[in-house]
């Protein structure tokens, strides 16, 4: 299944692996939807594993560069799972979108929107939810947002608070970031670590088990020491280099591309970088495939539920930048989504869906009986009879600023008919700007409609209304950790552009962010 550098089949991975599969029924709905457990016989689940590639973009998935497969593991997975083609994740950057996924909720609901906000103690996850049904719950993951502890620090130098990302888990681990031989800045700890550290707890685990795994080689910088193995496999202009000079050529080109302007970046420049990020891609595509042998010759797949998806995607110069964080455009806002599990599937299926809906499908698989929260999406397998298309989601998704010199708020909405509008705004509820689009006729978002957008802002108000009622109903209070700064700025009357001294705190946190690749 998984192939070499050379186009051939690679070692490491038994014919089991992915292809081990128990049934290949579609579903099928007589109408609207139905409880999937019953798809499995009245049997649930025994193992369920969620798989989070961060910054991973949807277009990457099936996608060929100069001539070689980018995911061909993913590809092979996707052939005996449901594959989402217009799968969105509720925000543009790893807080605000995990917080969604394991809760099941919109960032009003749970309104983890900023630097210090961190899941509400009421607010119900999918961790949680397995727990109270006799499930393990682990997580190994490398990204320091969602981490057990926060990686904003006191005077003193500890952490202050957790980000609550650790709720229901019996076992959260978080790999802390690898030193450099060169000196040169902490890479995200590697694929490497989280499958060993996986391979430990499921060995001999105490079934039936829930997994998180987050990989973050997909994230920029791409330049983590493992991924390197993979240099060059798509470059298009290697002119008899080694792989260890044009590793050194794409550093320079990275530190390039994040400290000057869009102006000085060449297209060649931008081709080179979108190969960097598809030689990371193929990295993480080939450690997921590690990772589900491991399972399928520790535990099985005959009775484990498989998902893969991303927490947000990445800009490659679409918009005239590169990264996330920033806009909630669709390069931004678009990830994949696979869900394998015995009798799901094979299907494509067409038609707006939301990560956020995980929990959902989750718990109609698992525990349809639970009524710790009522639903507020609903289960993403279900399809409609004679067809793998399901009906189309309004779509929502939000971004604060990460900036502590700024305060305002992105909200952004698709219609049914394809039209979309984001929503600038300050913190104060007031209007900035609209932007709209028709996605069928502009997929890229490149020409927007001068058009009155008013329809679309009492859309955004009556989403994050419904939202905030629904959290208040569960009983549902959002808080912050101790740091103070966002607050402070939210509350100022300056404009949103306004400069303003950053105290020592504030400054740290920044360095801090720019260091994670969120402010360049």
């Amino acid at each position: 299944m998984k192939r070499g550098r050379d186009g051939k089949m690679a070692k490491g991975i038994s014919r089991r692996g992915l292809l081990e599969i128990a049934g290949g029924t579609a579903l099928a709905a007589a109408a609207g939807f139905t409880s999937l457990r019953g798809l499995f016989g009245r049997k649930k689940p025994e193992n369920i594993v969620l798989i989070v590639s961060d910054a991973f973009r949807a277009d990457r998935l099936g996608a060929v560069r100069n001539g070689k497969s980018v995911t061909p593991n993913l590809d092979a997975l996707a052939c005996e799972s449901l594959v989402y083609e217009e799968c969105y994740a509720t925000s543009s950057w790893t807080k605000t979108s995990m917080a969604s996924i394991l809760t099941g909720t919109y960032p009003p609901y749970h309104g983890v929107l900023r630097v210090e906000d961190t899941i509400p103690r009421h607010c119900d996850t999918v961790s949680d939810m397995l727990k109270r049904h006799g499930y393990s719950t682990y997580a190994v993951q490398t990204n320091p947002w969602v981490a057990p502890e926060a990686p904003t620090l006191d005077t003193h130098g500890t952490p202050v608070k957790t980000y609550g990302f650790h709720k229901g888990f019996d076992r959260c681990t978080f790999l802390q970031p690898d030193k450099r031989a060169d000196g040169g800045q902490p890479a995200y700890a590697d694929a490497a670590k989280v499958n060993h550290g996986i391979d430990v707890l499921i060995r001999r685990p105490f079934r039936p088990f829930f997994l998180y795994a987050h990989y973050m080689e997909t994230h920029q910088p791409w330049m983590g020491e493992a991924p390197r193995k993979f240099t060059g496999l798509y470059c298009s202009e290697k002119k008899g280099r080694s792989p260890e000079e044009i590793f050194a050529d794409d550093c320079t080109l990275i530190k390039k591309v994040f400290s000057v302007d869009r102006k000085d970046v060449t297209p060649q420049d931008e081709r080179r970088l979108n190969e960097i990020y598809d030689e990371a891609v193929h990295y993480v595509d080939v450690m997921i495939a590690k990772l589900i042998d491991n399972i399928a010759h520790t535990v099985g797949l005959e009775d484990t539920l498989i998902i893969f998806t991303a927490d947000h995607g990445d800009e490659l110069f679409e918009h005239s930048h590169v990264g996330h964080a920033r806009s909630l455009y669709e390069e931004v806002t678009r990830v994949p989504l696979i869900i394998r599990g015995p009798g799901l599937g094979p299907a494509r299926v067409a038609g707006r869906v939301s990560n956020a809906n995980i929990y959902e499908t989750i718990r109609d698989l698992v525990c349809p009986q639970d009524n710790a929260r009522e639903a507020m999406g609903r289960p993403l397998a279900g399809i409609a009879a004679g067809s793998s298309r399901i009906g189309d989601e309004i779509i929502f998704a939000e971004l604060h600023s990460l900036l502590p010199s700024q305060h305002w708020l992105l909200s952004k909405v698709v219609r049914k008919d394809s039209q979309e509008a984001i929503v600038r705004g300050n913190l104060k509820g007031e209007v900035l700007a609209v932007e709209r689009y028709d996605l069928g006729k502009d997929p890229g978002e490149l020409a927007a409609f001068d058009a009155d957008g008013e329809t679309f802002v009492a859309e955004v108000a009556r989403l994050k209304r419904d939202c905030s009622a629904f959290a208040r109903k569960h009983g549902v209070q959002h808080t912050q950790t101790a740091t103070k700064w966002q607050r402070r700025f939210g509350r100022k009357e300056e404009s949103e552009t306004a400069e303003v001294e950053l105290t020592d705190e504030e400054k740290r946190l920044t360095e801090q962010l720019k260091a994670l690749g969120y402010l360049n």
